[in-house]
């Protein structure tokens, strides 16, 4: 079995979402000092990678710490779409068929692979030049009964978040901001375990997938797009 980390490290390098501080990581303790190590960090909940929750668009929805884990520790399918986005264009229900949808999403997680997080994850255009997907898309999603979405690009075009509120009205949280997606097959396993914090609408998480070492990886063979 191997492990893939699909993680940002958190730091002050990650872009946050516009109008969020970046993350700040500060030596509260010191080995010089105090003969021990202690950092305290701030930083908005949905810098890097993280877990959004119902609750972070619809009151009253289920919060993180709320959160049915069977929904993030599950079977996972890839699409990869590298060959279908372009910067501030929407991703269609036609272009998640070509990345390789199929009937058989029920009960899985639902990763999109564009490539933006790799390349772009700070830079200045993360959350104002990406591709993002359509309402239509986002419907379709809804729908579909897939646990969980998980993506690597920002999912809204637009400040009044329409895809946001779809998906996470459907009671789909969405795993956000994941890299080293070229790494893995079309199947394997993932987890997303977000940290438990009180009354929260998110939560950073390490994300990983699990792959059987027989598995084929992604075809690589799509040309990549240069943002």
């Amino acid at each position: 079995m191997k492990i893939v980390d699909l993680s940002l490290t958190l730091s002050n390098e990650v872009t946050p979402p516009q109008g969020h501080p970046h993350a700040e990581v500060t030596s509260f303790k010191s080995h010089a000092t105090d003969g021990v190590a202690v950092s305290i960090i701030t930083f908005s909940l949905h810098t890097g990678t993280h877990v959004d929750a119902p609750y972070h668009f619809i009151p009253g929805a289920t919060k993180i710490e709320q959160m049915d884990l069977s929904k993030l520790i599950g079977p996972a399918m890839l699409l990869d779409l590298r060959n279908r986005v372009a910067p501030q264009q929407a991703i269609t229900v036609d272009d998640l068929y070509i990345g390789g949808w199929s009937q058989n999403v029920r009960g899985k997680i639902i990763v999109l692979f564009s490539g933006w997080a790799e390349q772009n994850w700070n830079k200045q255009n993360y959350y104002t030049e990406n591709p993002y997907l359509s309402e239509d898309a986002a419907n379709f999603i809804a729908g579909s009964g897939i646990l969980a979405l998980a993506v690597d690009f920002p999912v809204d075009g637009c400040s009044s978040f329409p895809v946001h509120r779809i998906v996470l009205g459907a009671g789909i949280p969405q795993i956000e901001n994941l890299i080293h997606l070229d790494q893995l097959p079309r199947d394997f396993m993932l987890a997303a375990i977000p940290l438990k914090i009180q009354n929260a609408e998110a939560g950073p998480a390490r994300v990983v997938a699990f792959i059987d070492e027989k598995s084929t990886i992604s075809d690589c063979s799509h040309e990549f797009v240069n943002y």
